[in-house]
């Protein structure tokens, strides 16, 4: 009995019309295997979605397509058994559409097209249901294919002109009524469907087809403004009733040997059972005029630990996916997207993401999860696409009427807060004017002790905490904190660092997780009797600069403890209070040497001016 080639396989998927139900959330399965159920690990397998690719193996790699990243994956150790199925988690209504699951090994391509439709559920309308409906890749092409020029045509152009793929169905029959799609290196380039034209993503005003020449057959692309970018695999593909005809063409690069300015290209055509060699490559979209755009006035009602999402948009609404994007607060970074990675902003960790696969729209709206009081303020959205930035800042409020009537509720229903936001623009007249009102709010601010850390049990070698608070509640992320007990540095908190004093190496901290909610308390471990004294707390923002003095005395009634190891974890009974005190002149000095010497990580004043002569001398300081 002959041995079955690796070549000899097809697609097979569900019986046709199977439902499934799914939820909003939850985990989309595509299923598709080989038959016979031969390894597919050697093979390549790429999945598209209507007007991207979703995803690609190829060389055991996987690549996932944009706005699909961390979402789309394959069985990967199911391959040896056959299963290219696709597994897209998180689906969402836009995931809704037509997959096309196309699989190559060697010179043998399958591919097979599924309908991933939605039907609401009558009863429980927060259900939703898929139906697949399969149709296969290999489809009867008795009634037209698709030609073009003789193999290796070589063709002049130079960077900036115009690029054409030629490309005609023969007979020459008409395909204004068919579907056209032009894929490039893992992303649409183009589709024509319902006689109406879509441009993907990078290809915004430059894509086209002849429209006029359809009647004739003519499906060719256009590719404006060309760049050595637009190199790589082109793949035609035109629909036609129950028909599927694809074609590959490849675009490669030749530069003259006269004039090095010019190139040429050499088309290389391949019929439908091809090497699919699709891998994603998008262009730079025409995106130089554009606003950012959000609604002039919402409420959204939002509950305590949901999520709140603060929109805005570009208009017109062209793709974001190339361009940088960030997002703020008045004090902090929340996060940054560039180079089509998203970091999140430190205070931010795990509760802020964007829409990335909503970027193509001009979506770039953000996400805040958990919600908390903290975050309202004043966001503020920069888009930088070339040598245009556009800057709006959206004012997150609480509104007061709608809050009252909540407090009154009686009823069990989770803490709710009716949210309002108001935007503007900025200009640079806007952001001074913006820059003062940020000023005026965030300078106003005291230094207190709370009530309910006044008093603290603290055992010998544990960790005590010199409470310090903002009043009002504000960050204080973005400001300047120094600790010093009596005239000696104990620790500076500064650009989202903590530096310790000469003597607290390993002991002084601050929990900069609960700076955004204005502590400031210093965290003094290993504690010991030498510790009591006066602590001077010192916190600065922009030009404002607030004091206190912190006592840490043992109780009256209590009598000190010795030094002596043998009394390592006895407790003692301390009273932390605000003592009304006047530092000197020269104990001030004193403070700032500590602190500069804690900063330069010297030991002595010597080593200090040492240092300051060296970095005079060498250029780094200059003095006017």
């Amino acid at each position: 009995m002959a041995m079955r080639s690796e070549n000899d396989f097809h697609l097979v998927i569900p019986e046709r019309g199977e439902r499934v139900k799914i939820n909003l959330c939850s985990t989309l399965t595509v299923s598709c295997h080989l038959s016979p159920g031969i390894s597919a690990v050697d093979m390549e397998i790429t999945w598209f979605g209507e007007m991207s690719c979703i995803c690609a193996y190829k060389n055991r790699e996987m690549t996932q397509g944009v706005g699909y990243e961390g979402r789309a994956s394959l069985f990967i150790h199911d391959l040896r058994r056959g299963n290219v199925s696709l597994r897209v988690v998180d689906y969402k209504e836009s995931d809704l559409g037509v997959y096309m699951c196309q699989v190559t090994s060697r010179n043998k391509t399958q591919q097979i097209t599924v309908n991933v439709a939605e039907e609401v559920s009558s009863i429980l309308k927060d259900q939703h249901f898929f139906t697949v409906n399969y149709k296969m890749g290999e489809t009867s092409n008795n009634d037209f294919q698709l030609v073009i020029p003789e193999r290796g045509e070589r063709v002049k152009i130079t960077s900036g002109s115009t690029l054409t793929v030629s490309c005609h169905l023969s007979p020459a029959l008409s395909a204004v009524d068919m579907e056209i799609t032009w894929f490039g290196e893992m992303s649409c380039i183009c589709a024509y469907k319902n006689r109406e034209m879509t441009q993907g993503v990078g290809y915004e005003g430059r894509a086209s087809l002849f429209i006029h020449d359809l009647k004739r057959g003519n499906v060719s692309l256009r590719v404006a403004d060309f760049t050595e970018s637009d190199l790589g695999v082109y793949m035609c593909q035109v629909t036609s009733t129950n028909e599927t005809q694809q074609i590959t063409v490849n675009v490669a690069e030749e530069v003259s040997a006269i004039y090095k300015d010019q190139h040429f290209f050499t088309v290389n055509y391949k019929m439908g059972e091809t090497s699919n060699k699709i891998s994603i490559h998008e262009g730079e979209a025409d995106n130089n005029n554009f606003k950012l755009v959000v609604p002039g006035t919402q409420k959204l009602e939002v509950s305590l630990g949901s999520d709140l999402i603060i929109p805005c948009h570009l208009s017109p609404a062209i793709s974001a996916v190339d361009m940088e994007i960030s997002w703020s607060n008045d004090t902090a970074c929340v996060c940054l997207y560039e180079d089509r990675h998203l970091t999140e902003g430190v205070l931010f960790k795990d509760r802020v993401s964007l829409f990335t696969h909503k970027f193509r729209e001009g979506n770039v709206s953000l996400r805040l999860k958990n919600f908390r009081l903290s975050d309202i303020g004043n966001y503020h959205c920069q888009v930088i696409s070339k040598d245009r930035r556009e800057k709006i800042t959206v004012r997150v409020r609480i509104n007061p009427g709608a809050q009252s009537m909540r407090n009154e509720d009686k009823g069990a229903r989770p803490p709710t807060n009716i949210i309002s936001w108001r935007n503007s623009h900025q200009s640079d007249s806007d952001e001074k004017q913006c820059g003062n009102c940020s000023r005026s709010i965030s300078d106003n601010f005291q230094l207190v002790i709370p009530q309910t850390a006044q008093e603290a049990k603290i055992s010998m070698g544990s960790e005590i905490i010199v409470p310090c608070h903002l009043s009002p509640k504000i960050c204080a992320i973005a400001m300047q904190i120094k600790w010093f007990k009596e005239t000696d540095c104990v620790c500076i908190y500064k650009n989202g660092h903590v530096i310790e004093g000469r003597s607290y190496k390993n002991r002084a901290n601050l929990n900069t997780h609960v700076l955004e909610r204005g502590d400031v308390s210093l965290h003094l471990n290993n504690f010991s009797v030498s510790d009591v004294g006066d602590y001077y707390c010192q916190v600065i923002s922009r030009d404002t600069t607030n004091q206190i003095t912190v006592g840490v005395r043992i109780k009256p009634e209590v009598q000190p403890v010795s030094q002596s190891p043998t009394f390592q974890g006895l407790s003692i009974q301390l009273m932390l209070f605000e003592i009304d005190k006047i530092w000197t002149v020269e104990e001030t000095n004193k403070m700032d040497e500590s602190a500069l010497m804690s900063e330069m990580k010297v030991n002595n004043l010597q080593e200090l001016q040492q240092m300051l002569i060296r970095a005079y001398r060498e250029g780094c300081l200059n003095w006017s």
